[in-house]
């Protein structure tokens, strides 16, 4: 009897210890199960995250992926302001054809000066010193009389010194985003960040979006995956009577390649703007200058230049479906495929025709702002010599020169839009005039 016990109590506890094992083994299968859901959990969320740049990639302002940037270096940027504003006018009280486009010139004007400002106003917000002291108390700011530091500037005195060079900055960049780019290139660092501190305190200030836009550190190639058009929507939804944003924003499209989208951007815009300013001379000979809005502006030729670089794109990419369609080797296997394909391929030419009359449009009308003379008329004789660099006194070549000069005024030159030179069919232009010396 009692080996009969035994062996009951001994099945009995191998009985127990396989059931402990096994709930070991379920709970730590349910533990391994819920483990790995929470591992997929963790992989999904990590892909929501936006994947952030390695710390190998370059990052630098997004105004510097912007194109056409080399056109602008030039002296125009080492230049002293006031050498700058003389040319300008020179420029545009010069008879015509101009040497430059007088729009393009004060636009470069402005944009230096409100660059130039914008930056002094920068350093002193962040050196955070008083510089425009009384001329008795300058000797402050060299420490010299007084014991103590040099006087500070508050904080509210620095945001609102920030805010104003952020409005020049935007100034400058509606003007021409591009020249504007340039210039602050070459300027302070401390502008880079001057939106940025302007937007801590003031999240809805236009001005601010709109300079911090350009100058956003973003990594170098990415633009258009790191871009958002979110900061201009809400700079056209405040302004909505200014056609630079809408620029801007045509720009940044053509980077995302939403050519469409950027043609209808500028169509918006250049319903808004207009070239403005007008060629008053005489104001100018009596020694006087116009005020920055009496100036004319290049803000049309720019949105007529960037539509049709875009309707070329659109008709660009049609070509290339033409092609892809016409070339394609593997015959079609019903009748109903063969017409889809041929309603596509002739849609994609019909888009190719429209689009490039379009740009061709375009591009008339930016080239038509801009003159050409192929010399003097041929009614006319030139008598007087050219204007020799000899030894004679300085009387003689006084009157040598304002006898020239009236000659020049009196000359009656035969003015063209340089457009005429590619309309069709093809003008009748009188040859360029060759001066014998």
């Amino acid at each position: 009897m009692t080996r009969s016990k035994s062996k009951k109590e001994k099945a009995a506890a191998e009985l127990q210890l396989q059931a402990r094992a096994g709930n070991s083994n379920a709970r730590d299968r349910d533990n391994g199960n819920e483990s790995e859901k929470e591992k997929e959990k963790e992989k999904e969320k990590e892909s929501n995250i936006p994947q952030q740049p390695s710390s190998s990639a370059l990052i630098i302002c997004r105004n510097k992926h912007w194109r056409y940037i080399s056109s602008f270096h030039g002296p125009w940027l080492q230049l002293p302001p006031e050498v700058l504003e003389s040319l300008a006018y020179s420029n545009y009280s010069a008879p015509r054809p101009r040497p430059i486009d007088p729009a393009v010139f004060f636009d470069l004007l402005k944009i230096r000066r409100h660059v130039d400002e914008a930056t002094t106003l920068a350093v002193r917000a962040a050196s955070g010193v008083v510089s425009s002291l009384p001329q008795k108390d300058h000797h402050l700011l060299l420490g010299i009389g007084s014991s103590g530091p040099s006087p500070r500037l508050s904080r509210e005195r620095k945001h609102r010194m920030r805010e104003l060079a952020t409005q020049k900055l935007a100034r400058a960049y509606k003007l021409d985003e591009i020249a504007a780019s340039v210039a602050t290139m070459q300027s302070a660092s401390s502008l880079e960040d001057v939106a940025q501190l302007v937007l801590q305190r003031e999240q809805g200030n236009a001005d601010a979006e709109y300079v911090h836009f350009f100058h956003e550190k973003i990594p170098s190639r990415m633009l258009a995956k790191c871009t958002s058009l979110t900061p201009l929507d809400h700079v056209i939804a405040e302004r909505p009577g200014e056609g630079a944003p809408l620029r801007t924003r045509a720009v940044t499209r053509v980077f995302k390649e939403d050519f469409l989208g950027a043609a209808g951007d500028l169509t918006k815009a250049l319903g808004l703007g207009s070239r403005g300013g007008r060629h008053d001379t005489g104001v100018l000979e009596r020694g006087g200058t116009m005020q920055d809005e009496e100036m004319p502006s290049s803000l049309e030729g720019q949105l007529l230049f960037h539509r049709a670089c875009t309707y070329l794109s659109v008709a660009v990419q049609n070509m290339e479906k033409v092609f892809s369609s016409s070339s394609s080797s593997s015959p079609p296997t019903s009748s109903s495929e063969d017409r889809i394909i041929s309603k596509e391929e002739s849609e994609a030419r019909k888009a190719v025709r429209t689009h490039a009359k379009r740009a061709l449009r375009d591009y008339g009308r930016f080239l038509g702002f801009f003159e050409y003379t192929p010399g003097d008329s041929p009614d006319t004789t030139t008598t007087t010599p050219p204007l020799l660099l000899t030894d004679g006194s300085s009387s003689s070549s006084s009157s040598t020169s304002s006898t020239s000069s009236r000659h020049n005024r009196n000359t009656k030159l035969s003015i063209f839009p340089i457009s005429t030179l590619f309309s069709t069919p093809t003008p009748i232009l009188p040859p360029p005039q060759t001066q014998n010396h």
